[in-house]
C-alpha cells in the first residue's frame, strides 16, 4: 500500500473505524475454516507434491468440483454451484462462469496451477475438503 494514501485517511477514521476493526474477534466458524484449510491442505500437499505433483493435485480438484468427471464430458451444476462461494463470480452469468470453467481448468491448466489449487481449495467447506482427502489420498 502507498503510504502516501494512508496520510490522506483522516486520523479520526482510522482511530474510530480502521483499528477497531484490526481487533475486533472474527466469527469460531471463520476460525475454524482457516485452520481447516491450513491443515488440509498440508496434508494433500505432502501427498500430491512428494508422491505425484501440482498437475495432477488441480485435476482432481477439478475432478471433485464437476462430481467425478472430467470436464471434456460436461460441466456439472456443481461445479457452478461451488464457484458461486467466490464473491465476484456470484455476480456473473452463468455462460460466463461456463467460460472462465473452459478457459481456466480445461484450456490452461497448467499454467498458475499452485494459485488455482488455493483458489479452489479454498471455496471448499471444511466437510468437503474431508471429502476430497477421502475419496483421493485415504483409499491409496
Amino acid at each position: 500500500m502507498d503510504p502516501g494514501l494512508l496520510r490522506k485517511i483522516p486520523l479520526d477514521v482510522i482511530i474510530n473505524h480502521i483499528i477497531p476493526y484490526t481487533y475486533a474477534k472474527q466469527p469460531p466458524r471463520l476460525m475454524s475454516d482457516i485452520r481447516s484449510f491450513h491443515e488440509d491442505y498440508r496434508i494433500i500437499a505432502n501427498y500430491y507434491y512428494y508422491e505425484l505433483n501440482e498437475y495432477i493435485l488441480l485435476r482432481d480438484i477439478v475432478y471433485f468440483y464437476n462430481s467425478g468427471h472430467p470436464i471434456d464430458a460436461g460441466i456439472e451444476q456443481a461445479f457452478v454451484y461451488k464457484l458461486n462461494r467466490n464473491i465476484s463470480l456470484q455476480k456473473k452469468p452463468l455462460e460466463q462462469k461456463y467460460v472462465f470453467i473452459v478457459l481456466r481448468y480445461y484450456e490452461n491448466i497448467i499454467v498458475n496451477a499452485d494459485k488455482k489449487i488455493k483458489f479452489l481449495w479454498g471455496l471448499l467447506t471444511p466437510r468437503e475438503r474431508t471429502a476430497f482427502i477421502n475419496r483421493y489420498i485415504i483409499p491409496q
